[in-house]
């Protein structure tokens, strides 16, 4: 009689049969693998959540990983979704400094001046604090509010003077007076509260 396979031989003739699943996807987007994100793409569905909660095409926002970007559209990922603060990942691209993904984005219709949840940030917010000014110039072509305020009452010019972007700074055009009194209706314009990151501590932490 012939005697059975050994575990190792066991494990290794299931190997072809795994399935990719979520967490799959979500690694080969994170090391910026487009054969394998379009290989996992045949089975998992694309805005599946991997076990850290991410979806892939927040990671590849995150990430700048603008071909796997590609990938995840074509297959109909979903670009409007917003994660608990409600920044969107168009937020967490212009934050990051990805140009090719915010354009990306843009031509697929996502939204220039949403707005997340407490901070009210925009991604131009984002970008100009952060000091992105490649970002800034492809938001503002695309429709971005440069007078449009956060919780606070400042706009992305503010930001990015306060933050010391000056090269940014000198792309966002002053608010004229009829802008000042439409936009800080009701604002808090000498807060000195800090702009929301969109991306969180633990956020950044699960992403690494």
């Amino acid at each position: 009689m012939a005697s059975p396979p050994d575990k190792g031989d066991d494990r290794e003739e299931r190997r072809p049969d795994d399935a990719p699943s979520a967490d799959t996807l979500c690694d080969a987007v994170r090391a910026n693998n487009v054969s394998l994100v379009q290989h996992c793409l045949q089975s998992v569905p694309v805005n599946a959540k991997d076990s850290t909660t991410f979806t892939a095409v927040r990671l590849a926002c995150l990430y700048g990983t603008d071909e796997c970007l590609r990938a995840l559209i074509k297959a109909r990922a979903n670009i409007h979704h917003r994660d608990a603060g409600g920044a969107g990942v168009l937020h967490k691209a212009a934050r990051a400094g990805h140009t090719e993904c915010v354009a990306l984005l843009l031509q697929h219709s996502a939204k220039a001046n949403l707005q997340t949840h407490g901070f009210r940030d925009t991604p131009l917010m984002q970008a100009a604090s952060q000091g992105h000014p490649a970002v800034v110039d492809l938001l503002l072509a695309n429709g971005a509010e440069p007078h449009m305020t956060d919780v606070h009452g400042r706009t992305a010019r503010e930001l990015a003077k306060h933050a010391g972007r000056h090269e940014v700074t000198k792309r966002l055009p002053k608010p004229s007076r009829d802008d000042k009194g439409a936009v800080r209706a009701g604002s808090t314009a000498g807060s000195t509260a800090t702009c929301s990151t969109c991306g969180t501590p633990s956020e950044a932490k699960r992403a690494t």
